[in-house]
């Protein structure tokens, strides 16, 4: 009898240490948009989550964190709208996937950390502005082997050797590792490698990456242009006034010029100024470079806080773009909204309006079908929950 009270004791004590080493955190989001049209006449209603672009979309994040090593599993499930097929904001398609898998352990006192497995939290990169948003641009996530030397506060400074995929095959010379059946030469696995540092010692921040990439497509992570030349990121982040964040950030497309493409540049800018407790104003600034000026975006915007549960707040979104070397006005806009917060969740309420040209707006969202200049109206009504 004692020696099962005491195995009930052990693993209740156990069980209530595993469980304040577990920590679960998640978001769940849906909402909806009705495009009013040009003149009010043909509204159609789409089910849209605003974070994500899809209908509805949630996501379950569990971290076990024993101190020198530790799991993350975390997935992500999405219902999503599938253009083309039906009428429009036909909820047609569901998806479920993971998005973090791995183990890490941490070496010397937390000197050396390795992680492996499908690795979602990104450190060599700062991710707050459109071109860290960018998929693809976030090079220090993703399948692979992640090791960090961390040899002093603030200072991170790792290596990245990806995972292309599993084994698919054999080629001339060897074993290779693609995807879809598409082997590729076992030198090229080693080419998806990313070397990168981040730094923050509190005044400022900056990060940067680097990717020897490998043939186009072979790393599912990388997105955005497919070339067999190297990416390049950079951020740099700064706040030298209490109330004011400034941060630039940079990505480099075929680095090394290869024979089909020359250098693209993405850039991207973004300045916040707290004027009050209440009032807020800044810009968010884009531009992308290839052999001239490609593509501007600029989206000035101020908010204000009502109270603790209700905030306010209007931007103005300008895209321009280059068509056959003339750099014109693809679409202007203007959004409004306001947003109620009660505990871990919210409810956003927003109209827009955005003028679209039928000569530039080709490769903006939205504008690749009309036959003149539009003007396209909408109410958007979004809701949340974080845990």
């Amino acid at each position: 009898m004692k020696k099962a009270l005491i195995v009930l004791l052990i693993l209740a004590v156990a069980g209530g240490l595993f469980a304040q080493q577990l920590s679960w955190t998640g978001h769940l989001g849906t909402g909806v948009f009705i495009n009013l049209g040009d003149d009010f006449d043909d509204p159609i209603a789409y089910v849209d989550d605003d974070d994500e672009g899809v209908p509805a979309f949630a996501k379950l994040l569990g971290a076990y964190d024993a101190g020198d090593w530790g799991v993350n599993i975390g997935f992500k499930a999405a219902v999503g709208d599938l253009s083309g097929v039906g009428d429009a904001g036909v909820l047609a398609a569901f998806a479920a996937q993971a998005y973090d898998a791995h183990g890490w352990l941490k070496f010397a006192d937390g000197l050396l950390t390795l992680r492996a497995g499908l690795i979602d939290p990104g450190v060599w990169y700062l991710g707050d502005n459109w071109v860290d948003d960018n998929p693809g641009t976030n090079l220090s996530s993703g399948p692979g082997v992640r090791a960090e030397i961390t040899p002093m506060d603030g200072l991170n400074v790792g290596v990245r050797l990806g995972f292309p995929g599993l084994i698919a095959g054999v080629v001339d010379d060897g074993v290779g590792f693609g995807l879809d059946g598409k082997p590729t030469k076992l030198s090229d696995f080693f080419k998806s490698t990313v070397i990168g540092f981040s730094y923050d010692p509190g005044a400022f921040k900056l990060a940067a990456a680097i990717k020897l990439r490998a043939e186009a497509g072979v790393d599912p992570y990388t997105q955005g242009d497919d070339s067999s030349d190297a990416i390049l990121t950079a951020g740099f982040g700064i706040t030298p006034m209490d109330n004011l964040d400034v941060l630039i950030s940079a990505r480099i497309d075929h680095l090394l010029g290869s024979a089909d493409a020359d250098p693209k540049i993405w850039l991207g800018q973004n300045i916040d100024f707290k004027l009050s407790d209440q009032l807020g104003v800044g810009i968010e600034l884009g531009e992308v470079l290839s052999d001239g000026l490609k593509w501007f975006h600029a989206r000035p915007f101020v908010t204000f806080g009502v109270s603790e549960a209700v905030s306010v707040g209007a931007e103005i979104p300008v895209n321009m773009e280059d068509v056959g070397n003339d750099l014109g006005l693809a679409n202007l806009g203007a959004n409004l909204w306001a947003k109620y917060t009660i505990g871990g969740g919210w409810v956003k309420f927003g109209y827009g309006f955005q003028k679209v040209s039928k000569d530039y707006g080709k490769g903006i969202d939205q504008s690749s079908d009309f036959s003149g200049d539009s003007l396209n109206h909408g109410i958007k009504i979004i809701c949340g929950f974080d845990f």
